[in-house]
């Protein structure tokens, strides 16, 4: 947060004081990128660099925002644990569990949550 000000006060930088969420869009896709490719090519050093710049890059437009990226992901958590649960339940009800189920049905029934689908 305090390299972002610093680099958007009155004495920091043209470029970044000029940035909106909507222009950094094409960085984050960038960036990601480059993520997908250090997986690809099996580079932990490099994934891990290109990681942080992912991470660095996604704060960018909440921060621009006053969105708080603390916040944002501990409500991401949330979701996650809730959906979680719910597979779970939707598996011990049909019979199945999380070590018994297969990917694809564990992804299915994944998709199903996150879509709101109540089957």
């Amino acid at each position: 947060y305090e390299i972002v000000k610093t680099l958007r006060s009155p004495d920091g930088c043209p470029w970044d004081r000029e940035q909106t969420p909507y222009s950094l869009r094409t960085n984050l896709v960038e960036e990601a990128y480059e993520v997908v490719s250090a997986i690809e090519e099996g580079d932990d050093e490099n994934l891990r660099e290109e990681l942080g710049d992912l991470l660095f890059t996604v704060v960018n437009p909440g921060r621009l925002r006053n969105i708080d990226s603390t916040l944002a992901l501990n409500g991401t958590n949330q979701k996650f644990i809730a959906r979680f649960h719910e597979l779970e339940k939707r598996l011990k009800d049909s019979g199945s569990s999380v070590e018994a189920a297969t990917l694809e049905t564990m992804d299915t029934l994944w998709n199903q949550i996150k879509s709101g689908d109540t089957v």
